[in-house]
């Protein structure tokens, strides 16, 4: 065997495996999240279904929700209902974001959805938890301001 290829393959692995650490002690640093993570004002719009005894009936929303950072948000929202439209509802609820950047919202009007956040907190994804609930969608940061009243 050529000595320096010998080296090179002792070498290697342990070149590799310090890479490897050091990138998931990165990885693992930036992740950590908190309610602080989520602060600005976000805007949003999904669509999705209400089951009921009758059926499902179609549900599409769309607004902004300001998170302050410490676990409070409220929001202006435009509802269509099976058709039927409800212009600039306001809402509020609190948060929760753990350190494994994932959490939940509970709003005062009895809806909950898991949170799914981006680390920088400039986007997350959601899912509503509530029973014969059928939406998810996402949510970007358009500013660390809070806009609106």
């Amino acid at each position: 065997m050529n000595e320096p290829v010998g080296a090179l393959a002792l070498v290697l692995p342990l070149t590799l495996t310090w890479a490897g650490s050091a990138l998931a002690a990165d990885a693992a640093e930036a992740t950590t999240c908190s309610k602080a993570t989520l602060q600005g004002t976000y805007l949003f719009a999904h669509d999705g279904l209400t089951v009921t005894s009758n059926g499902p009936r179609a549900i599409a929303i769309a607004g902004q929700d300001v998170y302050d950072g410490n676990g409070n948000q409220r929001g202006d929202i435009t509802l269509s209902q099976n058709g039927k439209i409800t212009r600039f509802l306001h809402d509020t609820g609190e948060y929760h974001i753990g350190p494994n950047c994932t959490g939940f919202v509970r709003f005062t009007d009895g809806t909950t959805a898991d949170l799914f956040v981006s680390p920088d907190g400039s986007q997350l994804a959601f899912i509503q938890t509530n029973p014969g609930s059928v939406r998810a969608g996402t949510e970007q940061r358009v500013t660390l301001r809070q806009i609106g009243g």
